[in-house]
């Protein structure tokens, strides 16, 4: 009976360890669409163009922002890039981004393309 007992703890304790240890939580996707979505739930340009000049202050020629865009399925020519935020049947919810080679500011606008 005391074998049985100390088994049974011994079990207990292996399987609160297991059931403590293995549990994950990883909350960085809703973390980054509140950032980026106002109080209706829509995209916000404002803080997508505050976070973009955030994290490529330094980057003059543009080119690591030019990667993330094309990373993001969207796309870049000289003077700026276009990044698909949402898009339905016939219609494109983007963000326009532009920069020039003087300046290491980014601007975000919001525009509409479809059908």
């Amino acid at each position: 009976m005391l074998f049985l007992r100390k088994s049974l703890a011994l079990v207990m304790i292996v399987s609160s360890f297991f059931s403590t240890a293995t549990v994950a939580a990883d909350y960085r996707e809703e973390i980054g669409s509140s950032l980026l979505t106002d109080a209706n739930g829509d995209f916000n340009y404002k803080a997508f163009e505050t976070i973009l000049n955030s994290i490529f202050s330094d980057d003059k020629n543009h080119e690591n922002l030019k990667k993330f865009i094309s990373d993001n399925n969207g796309n870049c020519g000289d003077t700026g890039c276009n990044l698909i935020v949402k898009s339905s049947f016939c219609v494109a919810e983007k963000a326009l981004i532009s920069f020039t080679d003087e300046t290491s500011i980014i601007k975000v606008k919001k525009f509409v393309d479809g059908c």
